[in-house]
C-alpha cells in the first residue's frame, strides 16, 4: 500500500473495554499516547477513546450510543489505522469493516509508527 500519506484525517481505533479494573482508563491512556505520536510524527488523527473516555466517566453513555457517534465521526475521517489488539475488541472490528465498506484505506500503527 505504500508511506500512508500524512494529508489523510485519520481514525484511531483502539481497544477501550477491558476485564480488569481500571482498564478502560488505561486503554484510553494508550490510545491518547499512540495519538499524540501519530500527531507528532505528522499525521491528523482522531481518537475517538480520547474524546469520549473523559465523558463516559462523567455520563456512561451505552455502547450502542458510543458506537453511533463513532460512526458520524468515521464517516468524516479518511482511513482508519488500528492500534495493538485491535482484532480483541468487537468496536473495533466494526470500526475497520466500516472503513472497508466505505472503501477507505485501512492501517496497522505499525504502518505510521515505525517503532
Amino acid at each position: 500500500m505504500g508511506t500512508p500519506p500524512k494529508t489523510l484525517l485519520y481514525y484511531l481505533a483502539h481497544p477501550y473495554s477491558s476485564p480488569i479494573d481500571d482498564g478502560e482508563r488505561l486503554n484510553a491512556i494508550n490510545a491518547t499516547h499512540i495519538a499524540a505520536k501519530l500527531l507528532e510524527a505528522g499525521y491528523n488523527v482522531y481518537s475517538p477513546l480520547t474524546h469520549c473516555h473523559p465523558i463516559n466517566v462523567i455520563v456512561k453513555f451505552s455502547w450502542e450510543k458510543w458506537m453511533e457517534f463513532d460512526k458520524m465521526m468515521m464517516d468524516r475521517c479518511d482511513a482508519i489505522v488500528l492500534g495493538k489488539d485491535w482484532e480483541t475488541s468487537r468496536g473495533c472490528k466494526i470500526e475497520r469493516a466500516h472503513f472497508e465498506a466505505m472503501g477507505k484505506p485501512v492501517y496497522l500503527v505499525g504502518d505510521l509508527l515505525m517503532e
